[in-house]
């Protein structure tokens, strides 16, 4: 009966080692090789460069605020 549930311990084991070495490899082939250049439409074109929006400036406060009484 031991041995059993050795076998059992050490099967899971590698169960969960087997689906955590296979979830990392399907991650790895879908999101970090897939992604990992610029595209040609990620860049603009020379044309559409003068009708980008420059962003807008950053908006700081002041911390900590005042409960207003």
């Amino acid at each position: 009966m031991q041995r059993q549930k050795t076998i059992a311990k050490w099967l899971a084991i590698v169960l969960l080692l087997t689906l955590a070495v296979g979830a990392y490899i399907i991650y790895d082939a879908l999101y970090i090789d897939a992604g990992g250049g610029a595209n040609a439409s990620d860049t603009p074109a020379d044309d559409q460069s003068s009708d980008l929006v420059p962003p807008d400036p950053p908006y700081y406060t002041t911390l900590p605020r005042s409960n207003g009484t």
